[in-house]
């Protein structure tokens, strides 16, 4: 996303006079059918923006993913297009994780969502530390002998302790190595209402259920993020990925998939609103700081396309050949 942070007067008017995409619609209604304006371009099946990548990448590049349930669907989608996706230990069959004694009621690949921008920056800390960063923290006791885990989501159920640990120890030990090995991290920034445990200040990526909530709801608290301090975990993420590799290339998308429920507002659409918000505002500003940062604009091909044609059933989910569409869009974009 190459933007200049000002212009100066004629270079603002020439800019203006140069570019077909840079208008909306004009306030002459007999001009409007030209079709390079927005009002022609937008709700047409799936929305295809005008924009300059800021870097290309080789066609044998390795990427990492990290977000929510459309980061899974990113790397689904990368996968397809034969892209090199080492975050996907759970659709590449590389891995040596076993998970036949495990009852997954759902896809594997959900473990690795990731939710808020403090868990993100939690996830990259523990990575680059082999998962000394966290050790065994936010493994929650249940019932007599059995734990829940609420780093990664807490798709593994009530486990005994040792069979807990011992599985996020080699989910993170795996996801270590493939992250220090990558030459381009996708960060999908997903969702702003996040939970923290009140001891230890650390960020719960996902609340289990209901019932641990209400069992645990003395040493926890709800946060909506500040617009401040989501940019400054977002640059330090961006920072410590660049001194793991000085060649790094980051790419921030936002999700367009809303949040469920929300404990902080009475309507959850104004609180979903206020969080891609904030959430977009920090992208940007990532791209406006870092010369091997930029944005990819994956919210506005899936927001400005035909609702049927970018929607599931349950208005919450993008389909699965829209996905497929803005990821051949980034292939065409940013690879050589």
């Amino acid at each position: 996303m190459q933007k200049n942070k000002s212009l100066d007067g004629f270079s603002a008017i020439n800019k203006i006079r140069e570019s077909k995409y840079s208008r909306w619609s004009y306030s002459d209604n007999s001009k409007n059918s030209l079709p390079d304006l927005a009002i022609n371009r937008i709700y047409k099946n799936i929305f295809v923006p005008n924009f300059r990548p800021k870097f290309k990448f080789d066609k044998n590049v390795k990427i990492f993913t990290i977000g929510s349930c459309f980061a899974r669907e990113i790397e689904s989608a990368l996968i397809s297009l034969d892209v090199k996706v080492l975050s996907a230990i759970f659709l590449d069959r590389s891995n040596d994780i076993d998970l036949s004694e495990f009852n997954l009621k759902k896809h594997a690949s959900e473990l690795l969502n990731r939710y808020s921008v403090p868990s993100m920056y939690q996830e990259i800390l523990n990575l680059l530390s082999k998962g000394n960063f966290l050790s065994d923290k936010l493994l929650y006791k249940q019932s007599e002998g059995k734990y829940i885990e609420a780093h990664y989501t807490g798709l593994m159920g009530e486990l005994p302790y040792e069979k807990l640990y011992e599985f996020r120890c080699k989910l993170t030990n795996a996801l270590s190595a493939r992250l220090i090995q990558s030459d381009v991290v996708i960060l999908t920034l997903g969702l702003n209402e996040f939970w923290v445990d009140i001891k230890s200040s650390l960020v719960l990526n996902t609340i289990p259920s209901f019932p641990f909530l209400k069992a645990n709801a003395n040493d926890l608290k709800v946060c909506f993020g500040k617009p401040s301090e989501i940019n400054d975990l977002l640059a330090q993420t961006c920072l410590r990925l660049k001194e793991i590799n000085p060649h790094i290339k980051i790419l921030i998308t936002v999700s367009p998939v809303p949040l469920e429920y929300s404990f902080l507002a009475d309507d959850v659409v104004i609180e979903n609103q206020a969080a891609k918000s904030v959430l977009y505002s920090a992208a940007i500003e990532m791209a406006f700081l870092y010369d091997f940062v930029d944005y990819f604009p994956s919210y506005e091909c899936v927001n400005f396309s035909e609702f049927s044609v970018a929607w599931k059933s349950d208005k919450r989910h993008v389909q699965q050949e829209a996905v497929k569409s803005i990821m051949k869009l980034a292939i065409t974009s940013y690879f050589n």
